[in-house]
């Protein structure tokens, strides 16, 4: 939909400018002053003299036609099919070469786009324009640094265009392309001869190529096959000696069951598991052992095995793993165990040394409630200790205030720099008022377009036409 709004916005104003009058439609925009129109005040005078005069050094030297625009509002227009319409109604390039180049920027809309003329276009791809908007000019423009991205944008504009004058430009590019072009009809004829030649070969190649392809094909699923073969052998080996681990490890896992137990821990999953274990195993064991003579004799395909194989892989890696799971949840309990205390006792502080360091004139509301909210959860946490103690579960309640107080401290620094954002003495603009007739577009008045030029003539562009090429962006 975005897309479509687009293409009906530029053929619009391409209709108006094209078959509609002209002169009456060119008068809702602002006249150029010079290569640099800073129509929204973004730039300082000595900041629009430098731009000014860069560009008109550059046209000196390349022919290309550069037009800086800042406008106080898109009147309801895309900023696609507002450039565009501006960019013919003022004619930037020189006409027939159409080597203009227009960036316009918005900063009501906070949008910008870089326009390009017919005969840039192959120097200055969209690509590249899109990439001159996100790399140099948005950054700096969600900044606040506007002259900063005007500038660079230029630069980097220049810099893809290169320096050389537009007819040399121009020449070597028809230059190439009548190498290309003869170069072309050079290889047809040259083809053309060679098919001639080989055609009778290519026949019987044909044939050739398939008969080797079809024997490729079976060789290279043969050894294929044979590959996964040997892979299923290494993997039944594999999971048999898991198998061995579960039930070399079950007297002992048991001892660490009961361990868990007088431990306080959640043991009561880990024994069900327990009690179907080594008839779980035996099945298992059986099953591997039959996969591994069917898949020696031959009896199913190498396939199937693997798919059987990777099925069955989960339950025995946790059969084997039983034992270090107990371990591991005898380890968590006694990290709680001997960590949960020294919590309990500490937090308390913790909260009164956050809670005096965020209270504070510029801290908001929101950051300051967070230590109301881990103070609660101290609160429950407390309960639960007082309570049948599940160690493991008061650790992480607590851990959770913990990390409650970090993100309060951390929200508490993003205010105070927000806040001290906020003091910091805006730089004044001046806006000329748009002056309204009786068509609904407008025009400007003389004060609008004051410093724009670097004090020469300026006597107009050259009449140059554009196409919709270029690149938009927003910050």
């Amino acid at each position: 939909m975005r897309r479509l709004k687009t293409i009906f916005a530029v053929s619009f104003a391409a209709f108006l400018v094209f078959f509609g009058d002209t002169n009456s439609y060119a008068a809702g925009y602002p006249k150029p002053v010079g290569h640099v129109n800073d129509f929204a005040g973004l730039l300082k005078t000595s900041e629009r003299q430098t731009l000014e005069t860069t560009l008109r050094n550059y046209e000196k030297q390349t022919s290309i036609e550069i037009a800086i625009v800042t406008v106080l509002s898109l009147e309801g227009l895309t900023v696609e099919g507002y450039t565009i319409a501006l960019a013919k109604s003022w004619g930037v390039g020189k006409k027939g070469k159409d080597n203009g180049v227009v960036f316009l920027v918005a900063p009501k809309e906070r949008k910008m786009r870089i326009e390009v003329g017919y005969g840039l276009e192959p120097d200055l791809t969209d690509a590249q324009a899109g990439r001159i908007v996100r790399d140099s000019v948005v950054p700096r423009f969600k900044d606040g640094q506007m002259s900063a991205g005007i500038a660079l944008g230029i630069s980097a504009i220049m810099q893809s265009l290169g320096d050389k004058p537009y007819e040399e430009r121009l020449n070597e590019r028809k230059a190439q392309e009548e190498k290309a072009r003869r170069e072309a009809k050079f290889n047809a004829q040259r083809n053309a001869q060679a098919l001639k030649v080989i055609g009778g070969v290519i026949l019987g190649a044909v044939i050739l190529i398939l008969v080797v392809a079809l024997y490729r094909r079976a060789e290279k699923r043969r050894k294929e096959r044979k590959m996964l073969a040997r892979a299923n052998a290494a993997k039944i080996k594999s999971l048999q000696d898991l198998i061995g681990k579960a039930q070399a490890n079950y007297a002992e896992a048991m001892k660490k069951l009961e361990e868990l137990k007088s431990e306080g821990g959640d043991w009561k999953t880990l024994e069900k598991y327990s009690k179907g274990l080594p008839a779980r195993v035996v099945k298992l064991e059986e099953l591997l052992a039959r996969e591994a003579r069917d898949a020696g004799l031959g009896r199913r395909p190498v396939e199937l095995v693997a798919k059987h194989l990777v099925a069955v892989e989960p339950e025995v890696l946790e059969a084997a793993g039983f034992l270090e799971s107990v371990r591991g949840k005898i380890a968590e309990i006694k990290q709680a165990k001997k960590e949960t205390p020294g919590l309990l006792r500490s937090l308390p502080d913790e909260i009164q040394d956050v809670e005096k360091k965020v209270d504070k004139p510029d801290v908001t509301d929101k950051t300051k409630n967070m230590i109301d909210k881990a103070r609660g959860r101290y609160k429950e946490a407390k309960k639960l200790a007082g309570g049948s103690t599940e160690w493991l579960l008061l650790f992480a309640a607590l851990i959770a205030v913990r990390s409650l107080l970090e993100q309060a401290l951390r929200a508490a620094e993003e205010d105070k720099k927000d806040a001290v954002e906020a003091r910091k003495p805006k730089p004044k603009r001046v806006y000329s008022s748009p002056v309204y007739v009786s068509s609904g577009s407008f025009s400007w008045s003389d004060s609008s377009s004051e410093g724009s030029s670097d004090g020469g003539s300026f006597g107009g562009f050259g009449g140059g036409d554009f196409g919709g090429g270029g690149a938009s962006g927003d910050w």
